[in-house]
């Protein structure tokens, strides 16, 4: 509540997911994004990042470089 009301028209993270959530797959493929999207060493990631990572990956490639523990 008070969060939301102080950031004044900045969306929150919870606008942009539902923002990107409904964009279809055309309207992805025109915002200009990069032909390849590279993320490093998360060994966690919130659902949430991962539902606008799996959008993505409709339109460019994602790839993770992750730790592995040995």
């Amino acid at each position: 509540g008070e969060l939301r009301r102080d950031s004044g028209n900045e969306l929150s993270f919870v606008d942009l997911l539902a923002q990107v959530k409904e964009l279809g797959d055309n309207q992805v493929q025109q915002a200009n994004l990069p032909k390849h999207l590279s993320i490093f060493g998360l060994n966690t990631m919130p659902p949430s990042y991962l539902q606008i990572l799996w959008k993505l990956s409709a339109v460019t490639e994602v790839n993770f470089y992750l730790l592995v523990p040995t």
